[in-house]
């Protein structure tokens, strides 16, 4: 399972809490939509893009999230119910694994067309076919350097055990 706050409006995530923070205020329980990317479906992005080559990846354990870029529909009925969360420390209280409890300064839902999370994961709905999924592939804007860093980690680690 891989969860990651993927900004929409910047290719940078250093920028994502500062602009919450300017957006919704400081010392705030930043909520966000959560998009499950299921874990089992492995569709290539429609014609027009492409990922990138992952050949020494493949050896490696764990989740590719570039892999999976297909994400299941979000039922009205669950919007607001299922979600993640990015906190001060400082500014709450009391929290639970379903959320905050008591924050100082509340909590605000951040836009999704400002940032959302990206959860892959084993499906949740998994009645849904392959044709059901909605295509989003934000993810590939960051396959470049994304695959620039993990081949010099694959290398030197290798490099390391010789």
């Amino acid at each position: 399972m891989t969860v990651i706050a993927q900004q929409r409006s910047s290719r940078h995530w250093t920028e994502l809490l500062p602009l919450l923070e300017k957006k919704y205020g400081l010392n705030k329980c930043y909520m966000f939509e959560n998009n499950v990317f299921p874990n089992n479906v492995m569709l290539p992005p429609p014609k027009a893009q492409s990922q990138p080559k992952q050949d020494r990846w493949k050896e490696v354990p764990g989740v590719n999230i570039l892999a999976h870029l297909y994400q299941e529909p979000i039922p009205e009925e669950l919007l607001y119910m299922k979600f993640k969360i990015i906190v001060n420390p400082r500014a709450v209280s009391s929290v639970s694994v379903h959320g905050v409890l008591n924050s100082d300064h509340g909590c605000a839902w951040v836009d999704r067309n400002i940032a959302r999370m990206y959860h892959t994961r084993d499906p949740m709905q998994t009645q849904l076919t392959s044709d059901m999924l909605i295509y989003d592939g934000r993810l590939l804007s960051y396959s470049d350097p994304l695959s620039l860093a993990v081949d010099i980690a694959l290398r030197e680690s290798t490099e390391n055990l010789n």
